[in-house]
This record gives C-alpha cells, sequence and structure tokens, in this order.
C-alpha cells in the first residue's frame, strides 16, 4: 500500500483526488440515467424502425417478384400467340403460292403440249414434202448414174 501511496504522491496526487474521484463516479451515474439511457431508447427504436423497414421492404421485394413472374407469364403467353398467328399466316400464304404455283404450272404444261404437237404436225409436213421430194430426187439421182 505504501508503494501505491508513494506512487500517488510522484504522480503529484493529492487530497483532491478523493472529491474528483467521488465527482466523476456521481457523473458517470448522472449522464447514464440522464443521458445515455434515453440515447439507448433512441437507438433502438431507430433499429426497430430500419429493421421494421427492411421487413416491409422484403414484403415488397416478394411482391415485386411475384409481379414480375407474373408479367414474364403473360409476355410468354403474348410470344407465343403471336408466333402461332404468324406460323398460320405464314402456312396460309405458302398454300396460297402453292396453289397459284401448281395453276402457273398446269397452264405452262398445257401451252407446252400444244406446242409439243404444233411442232410435230410442222416435222410431219415438212418430213412428209421431203419424203415426196425424195422420190423425185431419186429418181433424178438414178438417171444421172444411168446416163453417167
Amino acid at each position: 500500500m505504501d508503494i501505491v501511496l508513494g506512487i500517488f504522491t510522484k504522480l503529484g496526487v493529492d487530497s483532491s483526488f478523493i472529491y474528483q474521484c467521488i465527482i466523476v463516479v456521481i457523473m458517470v451515474f448522472a449522464c447514464k440515467y440522464l443521458v445515455f439511457g434515453h440515447m439507448q431508447k433512441i437507438i433502438e427504436g431507430r433499429e426497430e424502425k430500419t429493421t421494421g423497414l427492411s421487413g416491409a421492404a422484403d414484403k415488397k421485394l416478394d411482391e415485386v417478384a411475384k409481379i414480375q413472374e407474373a408479367y414474364k407469364e403473360k409476355i410468354h403467353a403474348a410470344n407465343k400467340s403471336a408466333k402461332k398467328k404468324v406460323d398460320e399466316h405464314k402456312t396460309e400464304i405458302a398454300k396460297n403460292i402453292e396453289a397459284k404455283y401448281r395453276e402457273k404450272e398446269s397452264e405452262v404444261n398445257a401451252f407446252i403440249e400444244v406446242s409439243k404437237k404444233e411442232i410435230e404436225k410442222d416435222i410431219q409436213s415438212k418430213k412428209e414434202s421431203i419424203l415426196s421430194e425424195v422420190e423425185k430426187l431419186s429418181n433424178s439421182l438414178v438417171e444421172k448414174i444411168t446416163k453417167g
């Protein structure tokens, strides 16, 4: 104990040290009840409000996720419906074009058949005219060979 008193004496502590300690202890208790207690309530209230808001925010995020999912489903359904309509329209156009193609093809085939018959008639008439001249030419050739 003498050592502790010696250290206090060297530090320049006098009899006012006890009063200072008492004042510090009184101030700590006074601050605890007057300031720190109210500050603690304010901090806890603020934490409760922010945590409560966090819970509300989580609920809102869940609502947003549900709405977003419903939106995605509606968009998917709309895209599917649009694709179906486009495919039906595309199929209808393809059928119309195919029908027009078949019609034109039959017209072209008919034209080809008519042209073919006309050409065959023309060839036949020319063949007959040539064959009729063959007899004259063969007689002429025979005459030239015999006279020859």
